[in-house]
């Protein structure tokens, strides 16, 4: 009986032995729980496979699989931006530099902007161009891939989300180089007097929950600056500011540059010089503010498109709204503490979040929410903006740190069910990256469970999902702010807190002049918060000098407003039909069927030659030129890691961490013999 009373205490040591080693090394890798891996790029993309860091990997063309990305591949990125008043127009060309041997396909998914109409796409070769048609999404791929098949120059660009696109590009020849040349047109964000345009360059990796419904994005592989070398994922970015009014203070809180006058405007270049190139590890930020003295009330952008006038229309709110007594206010504070949002990001939104707090008046009501693998509460119910409940809130929000999964959804979710007092103005603020792939799940449960409350979004970090931000504050009928570095925390949530603080223009329409009839988007106009102009696209049956702008505040509110000369400009049926698309898609949360959505969405796009989820530009060179019977092989290119992204110096592989856990047990286990013996 002792000898087996022995070796089962000796089992039970050896077991124990085991899970403490497997949780140590779990501990050393500081990482949240992967998700199932279906292929390569999924695992590339788990915060658990620490720095990325891999050897290249090559297939043959008839092997489907994705391989990882192949440092053969050169990547580089010439950006040139025209503004005119609130629109940019901007050629983005992408190079693709084969160092390798063999034939390449180079595969490669990167952010653009939420807003822009993608309306334009042409491949460069040497000195031949080979402009791309845009097909339904399913043609658009079957071309190409026949055309890659065939040993053809060929390449596909494929909308994945409103905010991420993949360019694949086959039979890329041993020492060449080829170009894919997009073009497209945004508006301007634009707050009071200050415009800010904003060009992403790489991505934060997207977590999907794995009971999502949603197919997770393809989004590559995303490595260390260090693991790209130092001539590759460079980008020139010039910028042409032609503001229509008087400009002054030209600012980037993301990268320094440069200017000079061109007259009328400003040429600026990102970097210490005009020669400079900026590494594509964080989203170039560039703002400007109009001139005091500037005191247009809006601004008119026409073009003719195929016999059709069409025309955006900015409208500038009045600096001042009269509004009734202020009603207290009911708020929850939502701040993401996932893995993605450890180090520079956490820091940032616990400043933001503590700045929110301490801006309470005692009459307000409270509670904060954070969130990564679960969420909880501060507070068990709302509770008074007391001086005691405020010092509590943000001893709790300074012990905060980032680590785990991104499990947004049931926070929000949790956020929006606090019952709502009607003496009470019901807010909900969201601080977070937005690095989720579940966008549509979340934002279906705002549109149907925020019951009256108000969402507004706080973007923290270089690299955040601003689509998210920005539509999940639309569809919650509130407002957002990015907060790109600490030095601008402060000035960031005083702008919100003058949207929070301040009336809203709600219930919008227009009357146009008699007899002028126009298709109009956004529908139904949003609600517009203090420094919001109103953008209007409309596909008109005649120009117009005029409109009037009705809403209502604590009263009815109207305004007669006289219409500039309109400019003309290319690109505004675009920016008319990625609108209307926008509201199309709507329809998929609003009980609209797939088939419905995907019907209306082709009509718009193909029409008007917009990306789209349902459309996609593919572009051939007729002349094969890879040799028959050479393979053909495949690189994922990837993204940058962001520059603000903190991922501990220990982490490691999932190979690495078992290997570790092994080891540690084989020590335990000779530790544990060593005092046997002794015995």
């Amino acid at each position: 009986m002792l000898f087996f009373q022995q070796h089962l205490t000796m089992a039970r040591r050896v077991g124990l032995i085991w899970v403490l080693s497997a949780l140590l090394t779990g501990a050393l890798a500081s990482s949240p729980q992967p998700l199932a891996v279906k292929s390569l790029n999924d695992w590339l993309n788990q915060v658990g496979t620490g720095e990325l860091l891999l050897k290249p990997t090559e297939s043959s063309a008839g092997n489907s699989a994705i391989n990882g990305w192949d440092s053969a591949v050169h990547l580089g990125a010439e950006v040139d931006v025209k503004v005119s008043g609130p629109v940019a127009a901007v050629t983005l060309k992408q190079s693709y530099r084969n160092d390798s041997p063999h034939y390449v396909e180079a595969i490669y998914a990167y952010p653009i902007a939420e807003s822009a109409a993608v309306h334009y796409m042409e491949v460069i070769v040497g000195s031949r161009r080979i402009v791309g048609e845009i097909r339904e999404k399913a043609q658009a791929k079957a071309i190409y891939q026949d055309a890659k098949k065939q040993g053809k120059r060929a390449a596909l660009v494929e909308q994945q989300r409103p905010n991420l696109f993949t360019s694949k590009v086959a039979n890329i020849a041993p020492g060449e180089t080829i170009h894919v040349e997009l073009r497209y047109t945004e508006a301007l964000a634009i707050d009071g007097r200050e415009f800010s345009l904003r060009l992403p360059t790489t991505m934060t990796s997207r977590f999907h929950p794995q009971e999502s419904s949603i197919k997770p994005v393809e989004q590559g592989p995303i490595v260390p600056s260090s693991a790209v070398g130092q001539s590759s994922h460079l980008a020139d970015i010039t910028v042409d500011i032609d503001g229509g009014w008087p400009i002054q203070n030209i600012e980037s809180p993301s990268h320094p540059f440069v200017e000079r006058s061109l007259g009328r405007g400003y040429r600026v270049h990102m970097g210490s010089s005009f020669s400079d190139k900026v590494a594509m590890d964080q989203d170039v930020v560039l703002r400007w503010q109009l001139d005091p003295v500037a005191s247009a009330s809006g601004a008119v952008f026409s073009e003719e498109y195929k016999g059709e006038h069409y025309a955006l229309v900015m409208l500038r709110t009045p600096d001042e709204m009269t509004s009734g007594p202020r009603m207290p206010r009911e708020v929850v504070f939502v701040i993401d503490t996932s893995g993605s949002m450890a180090g520079q990001r956490m820091y940032h939104a616990k400043q933001a979040l503590s700045q929110a707090v301490e801006r309470l008046s005692p009459d307000d009501r409270f509670n904060v929410v954070e969130f990564n693998n679960q969420h909880s509460r501060l507070f068990s119910s709302m509770r008074s903006a007391s001086a005691i409940n405020v010092k509590q809130a943000l001893n709790w929000v300074g012990r905060l740190q980032g680590g785990g999964g991104t499990m947004m959804l049931p926070a929000v979710e949790d956020a929006l069910s606090v019952r709502s007092d009607p003496a009470y103005l019901r807010q909900v603020i969201l601080i977070t990256d937005a690095s989720v792939g579940n966008e549509a799940e979340i934002l279906r449960v705002v549109e149907r469970q925020r019951k009256g409350a108000r969402l507004f979004t706080v973007g923290i970090g270089v690299s955040p999902n601003s689509y998210l931000l920005r539509k999940a504050a639309q569809v919650g009928q509130g407002d957002y702010v990015y907060i790109a570095s600490g030095q601008e925390v402060k000035a960031r949530m005083q702008r919100l807190f003058a949207k929070l603080e301040n009336p809203v223009l709600k219930q919008l329409n227009i009357d146009l002049p008699e007899g002028a009839e126009a298709e109009v988007w956004p529908n139904p106009l949003p609600d517009l918060y203090h420094g919001r102009p109103l953008y209007l696209a409309m596909k008109l049956d005649k120009p117009i000098d005029h409109l009037v702008l009705k809403a209502q505040t604590d009263r009815l509110w109207q305004q007669r407003i006289a219409l500039p000369e309109p400019t003309e400009a290319t690109g505004i049926h675009t920016l008319w039909a990625r609108e209307k698309i926008a509201a199309q898609l709507d329809g998929l949360r609003q009980g609209k069927t797939q088939e419905e959505v995907r019907q209306a969405v082709l009509a718009v796009a193909l029409e008007h030659a917009v990306m789209s989820p349902y459309t996609s530009f593919v572009a051939v060179e007729e002349t094969p030129v890879r040799p028959a019977g050479e393979d053909l092989k495949k690189a994922s290119v990837p993204n940058r890691r962001p520059v603000d992204q903190a991922y501990p110096k220990t982490a490691l592989g999932l190979t690495q961490q078992w290997y570790l856990a092994s080891l540690l047990m084989l020590v335990g286990l000779a530790l544990l013999v060593r005092v046997r013996l002794r015995a």
